[in-house]
């Protein structure tokens, strides 16, 4: 506009300050940090939160559960996901890859003397004492500690099958589109620059984005770390702006921004270690040859040995970083555990004549962990 007010890039409202808003250029459900504004309204955040934003976090809830993504201060840990072992019972997977049991059940059974026998199972400790604490209000002789106490902890390892689904909907191409022009906006372009991609977030029309696989485009990518990148990048020779968008390093996309850019040079990329919360440092090669741009306009550049090279290496660092953390978790549960039934403080020293019996009590509470080091896990990919 000619007063120097932006207009929202999906819904062209004139941006002022009581309709402005904080948007995250990688959604926050995954980890993102970095924030813009100018770029959307407030009202168009509101709802794109509740759409493509949603189905991001969905399709990559695996990946935030298992490696343990850090949210920004403030923002909620990503919800528990349910799914299903090879024998077809639920369960849940809970933030840095815990796994528990969805099974609930609870039997009441009279029994000839007129007491009344209570069974049931629950996957926590915490929802065990729920449990109880509300049959308490019913029966009140219910010695809830005793119950507890005389609970049993079953460990199940059996294989899990999670199918990762596919980056087909248009809710996900929008959110990976408006990721692209957050930045392109941070830069001070506008939608003439990017007209391409703004057509497509306020009409719907072409489909300026395709997957990319067809090489790395990342020059120096860590093989120990996952991460989310966008990268844009002018080629001022074809007139094109372009943007390169990876999540997890399993997704990977090249979006159009403009056909017909006649600004000045553009490079920039951003990536951010969402499990860290730390930024990092890559170099993007986003040169492509006038082959690749065909192809990316004609259709996804995917490569099958590169696609699931691709998630068979971000599973395996997301699985790394969740044994660490259960390690953590394991061992200082395990050692709270064997101190408060030795009757042993935090900061007491273990005498020499409960040395053996600490070590022992140590290796039969870390037995599920070490069970769990061996299970299988089963992964399908479309």
């Amino acid at each position: 506009m000619d007063n120097g007010i932006k207009c929202c890039a999906l819904c062209t409202v004139p941006i002022t300050p009581d309709i402005d808003s904080d948007e995250h250029v990688i959604p926050a459900s995954i980890g993102g940090r970095w924030v813009v504004r100018g770029f959307i309204c407030k009202s168009c955040n509101d709802e794109g939160g509740l759409t493509s934003e949603a189905e991001i976090s969905n399709r990559f809830g695996w990946f935030s559960l298992t490696a343990g993504i850090k949210r920004e201060s403030g923002k909620k840990a990503p919800r528990p996901i349910i799914m299903k072992t090879d024998d077809g019972k639920k369960v849940l997977l809970k933030p840095n890859g815990v796994i528990e049991s969805w099974e609930r059940t609870l039997e009441k059974i009279p029994t000839d003397d007129g007491r009344l026998l209570i069974s049931g199972t629950r996957p926590s400790m915490n929802e065990l004492r729920e449990m109880l604490s509300g049959l308490k209000r019913k029966h009140p002789d219910i010695d809830i500690e005793s119950a507890i106490g005389n609970a049993r902890v079953e460990a199940s390892y059996k294989p899990i099958t999670h199918n990762f689904g596919g980056f087909g909907s248009d809710a996900f191409w929008r959110s990976v589109v408006k990721t692209v022009c957050a930045v392109a906006w941070s830069l001070e372009l506008n939608e003439q620059d990017c007209e391409v991609a703004v057509n497509y977030l306020r009409k719907g029309e072409g489909k300026p984005f395709n997957l990319f696989y067809g090489r790395d485009v990342i020059l120096n990518r860590p093989m120990d770390q996952l991460f989310h990148c966008v990268s844009l990048r002018s080629d001022n020779e074809r007139n094109l702006l372009l943007g390169y968008v990876e999540y997890f390093g399993v997704f990977r996309g090249v979006v159009m921004l403009s056909d017909s850019y006649k600004g000045g040079d553009v490079d920039r990329t951003y990536a951010v270690d969402p499990v860290l919360g730390k930024e990092i440092d890559l170099t993007v090669d986003l040169h492509l040859s006038d082959q690749e741009v065909d192809q990316f306009q004609d259709g996804a550049i995917l490569n099958g040995e590169n696609y699931l090279a691709a998630f068979e290496q971000s599973i395996a660092i997301a699985l790394s970083l969740s044994e660490k953390s259960k390690l953590d978790m394991a061992i200082n549960s395990a050692v709270d555990k064997v101190c408060n039934d030795m009757g042993i403080q935090s900061e007491q020293e273990i005498a020499p004549e409960q040395a053996l019996e600490f070590s022992r009590r140590i290796a039969e509470a870390m037995a599920p962990f070490f069970l769990d080091r061996i299970r299988a896990k089963h992964f399908t990919f479309d």
